[in-house]
């Protein structure tokens, strides 16, 4: 999880929660994998690092009663099966239901850089898909399974959900800690654990007494990027450590009953014999409010962050109620405002506040439906363009649609941004486009007048992915199979040989990756192929490797809305190994006559595949 620029070095564990407003229930039944009732079932609920272990009843129910506002995490394991869990935020009482899975283990052969085994390695923090992310330290605490690594290094996590997917974070004592991004269960993966330097300290309050549990995160900087290293909590007398790699740092400090420091500096050099940084924690206080709508109306989920001088020190999401708390500090600071989806702030949302000693309740803040961004799209002497190609530049996601016979379009956000919104709108069939930009808070229709550009069809060799350069101007190699999904009717297969005469737009890709590059890509291959699904010289298609079955692609296909083909990978990666390919997504261009062209296509495949058409 990487952020960029100094301002969010303490964004990612800003979200934590306080003592001064509970109540909030979370009752619901635990399910095996038939679907009935499990019993003898272990709960644990964990809201800002203090855990709560409770045992299913006998007809698989349970409930945790008393809870904070905001995110919480509840892991349900039995013995001999995979893992149930939910993570989110609470914002009301909640009735949910958890599934236990049928098992299935990753391995880990954990060694040193000199490739011998590390013995008691212990496994710190799981994410398990998308949705569930756990420190395994706070319930191993209280019973859960400890994971560790025997004399030969190997760790083996067997409680894993089946077809699942799991990111990992390992620790030891002399070795700084080794992360392990997400990749399919089933696997025996090596992972190498470097020595580390001891980053250690003390946190206290005020007056200089030690502060117990508090968390400490170490952020890494460099090369204009930040990121959570490492967390560890303090002990009874507040002293904290943590071993980490030769690297600049910085070190965040949280707790609900203090202020919030200033990250402090860290710097580790490979001389470095032990490092300590000590933090005093400030004397905090409260700023609430209440978001609602333009009749005065509750507005939930809408999250308001704290930020002094840029840095986000606090955050918080209003619950069923529409209120909201946030800790902050004496002194002047900004609250960042960001809407629930669908929705947008009535004034700029950025509001100036200042703490002076007390308690700070700050006045309604009204949100309202977030506006459509609508417009026509013409040629210089106004002829609609049917089919142009819309797409957003800078939101989260990005936004594609197409215009309409009589080149209107209509694009409706989905989340609140202070920036006005950045458009491209291109000719389905021409080289022709234009830029535009929308302000959020003063949106009025469109007129994009398209203009011609020279399509830009060099050979970049960089890529961030994988590098094909090898493979450029020679004959593509044909791709292996072992079932097909989304053919046009008549056809059973998808060969190249088959697809001799078209323009073959070739993606190896991963249903895993439903949050990143790979989502993206398929959102704008979607748009390419209604453009040219019905023209003889272009053909789409993607490949998705071999870790799933073609029934869990097909899951993959309906709710990603894929339209174009889709190829399972034969086992084991065949194609993925024949196109070397090691990131995702890769697309890769084929000429009419089976030549690879390009391989390096973000920001301009529709130009390319337009180019190509006319060679």
């Amino acid at each position: 999880m990487k952020r960029t620029g100094c301002m969010l070095i303490i964004a990612l564990w800003a979200l934590l929660l306080s003592d001064h407003a509970a109540g909030w229930d979370v009752s619901g039944t635990v399910l095996d994998p038939e679907g009935k009732p499990a019993s003898q079932v272990t709960l644990w609920m964990s809201q800002n690092r203090i855990t709560k272990k409770i045992s299913g009843s006998s007809d698989g129910t349970f409930a945790f009663q008393g809870l904070n506002p905001g995110p919480i995490t509840i892991v349900a394991y039995k013995e001999g099966f995979g893992l149930g869990g939910v993570e989110g935020q609470l914002l009301d009482d909640e009735s949910i239901t958890l599934h236990l899975t049928r098992p299935a283990a990753l391995s880990l052969n954990i060694m040193d850089i000199q490739s011998d085994p590390i013995t008691g390695a212990r496994l710190k923090w799981l994410q398990v898909d998308e949705y569930l992310t756990i420190y395994m330290e706070d319930i191993v605490r209280l019973g859960f399974p400890s994971v560790r690594s025997d004399s030969d290094g190997l760790m083996t996590i067997p409680f894993l959900p089946t077809n699942s997917y799991a990111g990992v974070t390992v620790s030891h004592s002399r070795h700084a800690e080794s992360h392990l991004p997400t990749i399919p269960v089933g696997l025996t993966i090596p992972m190498v654990m470097v020595e580390g330097k001891k980053l250690r300290g003390r946190v206290t309050n005020p007056e200089g007494e030690g502060v117990s549990r508090a968390r400490v995160t170490v952020f890494r900087s460099g090369d204009e990027r930040e990121y959570k290293f490492s967390e560890v909590l303090t002990d009874l007398e507040g002293f904290y450590s943590t071993t980490v790699p030769p690297a600049p740092y910085f070190v965040a400090v949280k707790h609900p009953d203090y202020g919030l420091p200033k990250p402090q500096p860290a710097i580790i050099s490979p001389d470095t014999k032990n490092l300590i940084v000590d933090i005093s924690m400030p004397e905090g206080f409260w700023i609430t409010g209440t978001t609602v709508d333009r009749n005065k109306e509750p507005v939930k989920f809408a999250k308001i962050a704290y930020t002094v001088e840029g840095v986000i020190y606090d955050e918080a999401v209003s619950d069923s109620t529409g209120h909201f708390s946030v800790w902050g500090n004496t002194g002047e600071a900004v609250l960042h405002i960001t809407p629930p989806k669908g929705m947008i702030t009535q004034a700029y949302p950025a509001i100036p506040v200042r703490v002076d000693n007390a308690a700070l309740d700050i006045s309604p803040i009204t949100l309202m439906p977030l506006p459509s961004i609508m417009g026509t799209v013409t040629t210089r002497d106004g002829s609609p363009v049917a089919n142009a190609i819309i797409h957003t530049q800078n939101t989260q996601p990005i936004l594609w649609t197409r215009s309409g016979d009589d080149g209107t379009f209509q694009i409706q956000l989905t989340k609140m941004q202070e920036d006005p919104v950045q458009l491209v709108a291109e000719h389905p069939t021409r080289f022709l486009r234009r830029d535009a930009s929308v302000d959020l808070l003063k949106p009025k229709p469109l007129d994009i007048k398209l203009r011609s550009f020279k399509p830009d069809t060099s050979q970049q060799k960089e890529s961030i992915r994988n590098d094909l350069t090898h493979m450029v101007d020679k004959d593509a190699p044909d791709w292996a199979c072992d079932a097909w999904l989304n053919l046009p009717e008549g056809m059973n297969d998808a060969s190249l040989s088959d697809l001799a005469g078209r323009v073959v737009v070739l993606t190896l890709w991963g249903g895993f990756d439903a949050d990143g590059p790979t989502r993206e890509r398929i959102r704008e291959l979607n748009e390419l192929h209604a453009v040219f699904e019905n023209t003889d010289d272009v053909f789409f298609l993607a490949i998705h490797d071999a870790s799933l079955e073609p029934v869990e692609v097909q899951e993959f296909i309906r709710n990603w809305n894929i339209t174009m083909p889709v190829g399972c990978d034969a086992d084991p990666f065949l194609s993925f190994d024949i196109y070397n390919v090691n990131l995702i997504p890769q697309t890769v261009l084929i000429d009419k006559k089976g030549v690879l062209r390009y391989y390096n296509v973000d920001g301009r495949l529709h130009e390319l595949i337009k180019a190509m058409r006319r060679d």
